[in-house]
């Protein structure tokens, strides 16, 4: 990081103290004083600098608000201000994705990360399938579950999508949290026909157990639940599963 500025000073015409304000908040980083380089970096966007100068700075000021101070809000905001000083679709793509990431991940801020890939997937050099995955889950996660499952199906159909399996789970996914057990789990099946990765399976085979155990088909749940002992990472909840599918069928007899 420090070198490419070391490069970008080298072919750059301005002042003296601006340099020297930009090399003095880059010493600060590689000794990790990260509060004191953002606030430098900060009077340092109060002075005049050439456009591309300063768009570099809002960067590195956004990355040390939200990465090394966890000030992911003021990160944020700084991200923003790229747009009000650049119409490169390089750098306006590089800032939505951090917008994006922000509040997906850190702030689960699903309503602000939808708009932010619903207009990086109107740019063309981006990675699609990441953010079509991230578009489908934000409605998700926001409880629109139509438009969630909309985007996964279109997701589901691409042969060759990043995302396809995934986008199974989450279908299926849906239609557990809505009780549509029958559906959830119909779709699981299909999930674990073309899933590899044994984390995943067991995870699914257990919210399938939860699903007939719903609808009180205990025999399917009770076969699920013992076939997950010694691979689900609580073998306490499983033990409880079955002890609890055991008394209601001795309940029943009687």
């Amino acid at each position: 990081m420090r070198l490419l500025f070391f490069l970008f000073l080298i072919s750059c015409n301005f002042s003296p103290k601006l340099q020297q304000d930009i090399l003095r908040a880059q010493e600060l980083i590689s000794k990790g004083e990260y509060k004191n380089a953002t606030g430098l970096y900060e009077k340092i966007l109060t002075m005049n600098m050439t456009p591309d100068l300063r768009i570099k700075i809002i960067y590195q000021v956004a990355d040390l608000h939200s990465i090394f101070l966890g000030d992911v809000e003021t990160g944020k905001k700084y991200y923003n201000k790229i747009f009000e000083y650049s119409e490169n679709v390089s750098d306006q793509t590089k800032a939505l994705e951090r917008i994006g990431e922000l509040n997906f991940t850190y702030l689960k801020n699903y309503k602000e990360a939808l708009s932010a890939y619903e207009r990086l997937l109107t740019y063309q050099n981006i990675d699609h399938d990441f953010f079509e995955l991230r578009l489908a889950l934000s409605h998700f996660y926001l409880g629109n579950f139509e438009q969630s499952q909309k985007e996964l199906e279109k997701i589901s159909h691409k042969p060759d999508h990043q995302y396809g399996i995934l986008s199974i789970y989450y279908l299926g996914l849906i239609q557990f949290r809505q009780g549509h057990w029958e559906p959830a789990i119909e779709m699981w099946k299909k999930y674990l026909e073309v899933e590899t990765r044994k984390d995943k399976k067991v995870e699914v085979r257990y919210l399938m157990a939860n699903a007939y155990e719903t609808m009180e088909n205990l025999k399917e749940a009770y076969a699920i639940y013992y076939s997950l002992l010694g691979e689900y990472p609580n073998t306490t909840v499983i033990q409880n599963r079955l002890k609890a599918i055991y008394q209601r069928k001795v309940s029943r007899k009687r």
